[in-house]
C-alpha cells in the first residue's frame, strides 16, 4: 500500500517506510531471527553491528557451575569440610608437579594420587537404608561428578599433605588450565 503526500499541490505516492526506517526494521527482524537460532547471510561487519545490540543470555563459567553444584555438599572424614571450586592456570597435563607448583607447595610435599571414579564411588552410591536426605545428597554428588566429567579431561584426585590433607579433584578445562574442586580432610 502506498500513502499519499502533498507537495506543491501534487499527489506523490510514497512507500510506507523511508530507507532509514526500513533499515531499522530489517535489523530488528535479523536480531529476532538470530536470537531464535536462524542463520542470516550478511557481511561480518553488519552481523557484528546487529548482534552487538542483541541481548545475549550470559554464559555461566565452569567455576560458577561448580560453585552452584557444590552448594550444601560436604566432604566427610574425621572432620567435615566444605567443597568448593578450584581454578588453576595453564598446564600441559594433570600431574602432581603441576598441581604443587600452582598451589605454591614444595616439590617434596607428600602427595597421594587416587582414581577419580574410585574417590567419587562412596559419595554417589545409594544404600538400601538411605533416607530421602541421603539419597538427595548422593544425587547431588552424581550431578557434580557428571559436571566435572563433561567439562574436564584427564581427571585425577590428589591428596596433598600428611594428616590434615588438601584434596583436589582436578582435570584440564577447554582452555588447558587445571580446574575442578578442592576440599580438606583429616586422616589419621
Amino acid at each position: 500500500m502506498f500513502s499519499t503526500g502533498f507537495l506543491r499541490n501534487k499527489i506523490i505516492p510514497r512507500k510506507p517506510f523511508s530507507n532509514s526506517h526500513l533499515a531499522i526494521f530489517q535489523t530488528q527482524v535479523r536480531l529476532v531471527l538470530i536470537d531464535r537460532g536462524a542463520k542470516i547471510f550478511m557481511s561480518k561487519k553488519k552481523k557484528k553491528i546487529a548482534t552487538a545490540g542483541a541481548t545475549e543470555k550470559p554464559k555461566v563459567n565452569l567455576s560458577e557451575q561448580i560453585k552452584s553444584a557444590t552448594t550444601g555438599l560436604w566432604y566427610i572424614s574425621e572432620t567435615d569440610a566444605e567443597i568448593f571450586p578450584f581454578t588453576g592456570s595453564k598446564a600441559d597435563s594433570v600431574t602432581r608437579e603441576n598441581l604443587l607448583a600452582q598451589i605454591g607447595k614444595a616439590a617434596n610435599t607428600t602427595v597421594e594420587e587416587r582414581g577419580f571414579d574410585e574417590m567419587f564411588a562412596r559419595f554417589i552410591r545409594i544404600e538400601d537404608w538411605f533416607g530421602d536426605e541421603e539419597k538427595a545428597t548422593a544425587e547431588k554428588f552424581a550431578a557434580l561428578k557428571g559436571l566435572l566429567e563433561n567439562n574436564l579431561t584427564d581427571l585425577k584426585v590428589f591428596k596433598v599433605g600428611d594428616i590434615e590433607r588438601d584434596i583436589y579433584f582436578i582435570g584440564l578445562d577447554k582452555e588447558g588450565s587445571l580446574a575442578g574442586i578442592q576440599t580438606k580432610a583429616v586422616e589419621t
